[in-house]
């Protein structure tokens, strides 16, 4: 937050400050991130056969695909200045809040013949809910996100698949 009250203060006709805060971010990378809550989910899943929900299941957390990320910085690069200058978005996706517990449900329907487990024993009740609505209201014709849980999860699947992921891996 001081970051951006800062940045803002450089911001002129020259100099365009926009601020992009992204849901939590899943996806396929090179350096897979498996300590993220819907890659990790799906990763149990696929190497183990089980989800433990260490909660229980009912925070909440914004999630993200990568490439809807990136397509987001890009409608901050392409959008007019008087859109986003100045400004601060929350990016994320449409309804695009969920609980722990609905996000190993779709990991379960991606990942057949798994089960899920709610552990229950974690201290961490942070919860996390984010209104989406600017970036949807201002960047309505510059910002199109592509990506939900389920094709997002599929293609995750299919690079745990490419690099044959597995127990060690995760």
């Amino acid at each position: 937050w001081e970051a951006e009250i800062e940045l803002r203060k450089l911001s002129d006709d020259n100099f365009i400050v926009s601020c992009f805060r992204p849901s939590t971010v899943f996806g396929s990378s090179p350096r897979l991130r498996c300590d993220i809550v819907f890659n990790n989910l799906l990763a149990s899943a696929y190497t183990l056969g089980k989800i433990e929900i260490l909660s229980d299941g009912t925070p909440w957390r914004p999630v993200i695909h990568v490439n809807d990320v990136c397509d987001a910085f890009l409608s901050g690069l392409i959008a007019p200045q008087d859109l986003v200058g100045g400004q601060a978005f929350n990016v994320g996706i449409k309804n695009g809040n969920f609980m722990v517990s609905d996000l190993a449900k779709v990991a379960q329907r991606l990942v057949p013949g798994c089960e899920i487990f709610i552990v229950g024993d974690h201290t961490d009740a942070r919860t996390y809910k984010v209104s989406f609505k600017k970036i949807f209201t201002r960047l309505k014709d510059y910002f199109h996100p592509k990506w939900d849980l389920n094709n997002g999860g599929q293609e995750l699947i299919e690079y745990f698949k490419e690099i044959d992921f597995n127990q060690d891996m995760f």
